[in-house]
């Protein structure tokens, strides 16, 4: 409902870390959509190549050629250039958040589709580094098929029980471009199990074949 559309969004303004997709769209998408908060809030990019997206076979834009944060920074502001009309002052404010690479400055992209299996155990590896992380809300900017991933795996039986026409969706289409899904994660769940407790489209987010 509405009440809790704004307390989901406002608890969204409420991160302290911001993990992304060091491939470029994603990026672009962080420093364009989140500029406001990045600013007020002083917040660094964290580049997280574990939410990138799922190479599936053809899908030759989801492989990197950018490594490290200065060369990930350049790429991103080369094509925002052309979007905002040649305005390199603005383009310049959008990409002065400090990007943290420490897990981007070495090659973090396949080359070939990934299986299930590996798509699954990076899906893991994101939701461990959450679970580990300090901060109690964070901002994760990825991918449709990625999410989609994620879904699949950790929605928790209850919550598809309670809401089961969203749970189906979510596991089997994908959020619109530039989509806000607000997740709650229920980390003290035992190993393994699943661990979306909740789930809540924001900002008129659609869900796509």
């Amino acid at each position: 409902d509405e009440a809790a559309e704004r307390a989901a969004a406002a608890a969204l303004c409420d991160a302290s870390v911001v993990y992304v997709s060091p491939l470029t769209r994603a990026l672009q998408t962080a420093q364009i959509a989140l500029a406001p908060l990045l600013r007020s809030r002083g917040l660094p990019l964290t580049l997280a190549p574990n939410a990138r997206e799922k190479l599936n076979a053809g899908g030759a834009d989801t492989i990197g050629i950018a490594v490290g944060g200065a060369e990930v920074r350049a790429r991103a502001r080369d094509f925002l250039v052309p979007l905002y009309d040649g305005d390199e002052a603005a383009v310049d404010a959008l990409v002065a958040p400090p990007l943290d690479d420490l897990e981007a400055r070495s090659r973090w992209w396949s080359v070939v589709p990934e299986t299930p299996e590996e798509a699954a155990a990076r899906v893991d590896e994101v939701l461990n580094q959450l679970r580990h992380s300090e901060h109690e809300r964070a901002i994760l900017v990825g991918h449709s098929h990625f999410l989609r991933e994620l879904f699949r795996r950790h929605l928790r039986p209850d919550f598809a029980a309670a809401r089961p026409e969203l749970a189906a969706a979510l596991q089997s289409h994908k959020l619109s471009n530039c989509g806000v899904a607000a997740l709650e994660i229920d980390f003290s769940a035992a190993p393994g199990d699943p661990l979306v407790s909740g789930a809540q489209l924001l900002f008129g987010t659609r869900l796509v074949p």
